[in-house]
C-alpha cells in the first residue's frame, strides 16, 4: 500500500483472494507514512469532484443502474442542470435519467467517450467496450459506484484519476448541496 487512498481498494482485493481457492493466507504491506495520513473528510472528494465537473469543458456522465433508487433519478437531473453534465444510459435497467431531458444524450456511449474531456461514472458496471472506444488521453475519469471494483465479475479495468464506493444518492446530494454554492451555469455537451 503506497497511500490511502488505495487502502479502500487494495484490502478488499486482498480478502476476495484469500477466500478464492485455493484459500490461503496473504500479505499486504504498507509505510508507516501511509498508515500516519490523516484520514480523508467525508466531503472532500464530492468538492474534488464538483470541482473538475465546474471545470469540464465537455464533461460526460455514464449510467445503468442509478435508477435502483427512484429519488436518484431526479436529483441527477438537477445536478446535470447545474453543471451542464451530459448523461448516457448504458443498458439501462432502470429508468436512470429523464430521456425528454436535454442532457438526455442517448444510450449509445461508444460514440461519445472519445469526445469528452471528463467522464464521471455513476452506478455503471461497464462504461465502455474497450475495443470500440476509448477516452482521449487528456480525459479526466471518475468512477462513483456502490461497488467500483466489480470483484465479482471476470476481467474488467478501467482506469480512473479516482474510484469512489459510496450510496449515489448520497453522492448526489452532497455534490447538489457543493453545487448549490457555485454559480454559473454553462451550456450542456452536446455531440
Amino acid at each position: 500500500v503506497r497511500a490511502a487512498e488505495m487502502i479502500d481498494q487494495v484490502l478488499p482485493r486482498g480478502l476476495q483472494i484469500a477466500c478464492t481457492v485455493p484459500e490461503g493466507p496473504i500479505y499486504l504491506t504498507g509505510a508507516r507514512q501511509v498508515w500516519d495520513e490523516p484520514a480523508v473528510s467525508p466531503t472532500q472528494p464530492a468538492q474534488e469532484l464538483i470541482s473538475a465537473l465546474s471545470a469540464a469543458r465537455k464533461p460526460l456522465l455514464i449510467t445503468r443502474n442509478l435508477g435502483r433508487q427512484p429519488e436518484a433519478v431526479g436529483k441527477l437531473a438537477e445536478l446535470s442542470q447545474r453543471v451542464s453534465i451530459a448523461v448516457c444510459e448504458v443498458n439501462p435497467q432502470y429508468v436512470n435519467f429523464p430521456g425528454d431531458h436535454s442532457h438526455h444524450i442517448g444510450y449509445r456511449r461508444n460514440t461519445l467517450v472519445d469526445g469528452a474531456d471528463l467522464i464521471l461514472t455513476l452506478d455503471v458496471d461497464v462504461p465502455w467496450i474497450i475495443s470500440k472506444a476509448a477516452p482521449r488521453a487528456d480525459a479526466r475519469l471518475f468512477h462513483l459506484d456502490c461497488d467500483p471494483l466489480k470483484a465479482d465479475m471476470g476481467f474488467r479495468h478501467f482506469s480512473a484519476e479516482r474510484t469512489w464506493q459510496a450510496d449515489s444518492l448520497a453522492a448526489l446530494d452532497q455534490l447538489l448541496a457543493l453545487a448549490a454554492q457555485g454559480d454559473a451555469l454553462r451550456e450542456p455537451y452536446r455531440h
